[in-house]
């Protein structure tokens, strides 16, 4: 019901552009390995580049952030660190979905 307080009437809704708190940055991808589109378009060797509107890019590691942030497990060195560093955290006992702890 977040959206029926004052001025929360988009709160929740499609279509709006999400607010940055960054710069735009488009990093390099790497070269094409392979072939992606047949004869024409994109050949192996060339460059790709996240700003670019056509054609593949191609990244070997696309999930490595999403990755340690949903891996919140000791065996993890960024949540270890994070865990380490800040005053209050506690270590929550339980087994994960896929059995381990």
């Amino acid at each position: 019901y977040n959206n029926l307080l004052p001025g929360n009437s988009l709160f929740g809704s499609a279509d709006q552009v999400f607010p940055r708190g960054l710069d735009i940055f488009f990093r390099s991808g790497e070269q094409i390995t392979f072939d992606p589109d047949g004869p024409g378009g994109q050949a192996v060797g060339q460059s790709t580049h996240y700003s670019q509107t056509k054609g593949a890019v191609f990244d070997s590691q696309p999930r490595t952030i999403s990755n340690l942030i949903a891996d919140q497990t000791a065996t993890n060195p960024a949540a270890e660190a994070a865990f380490n560093q800040t005053a209050g955290s506690t270590v929550v006992n339980g087994t994960r979905a896929d059995g381990s702890p």
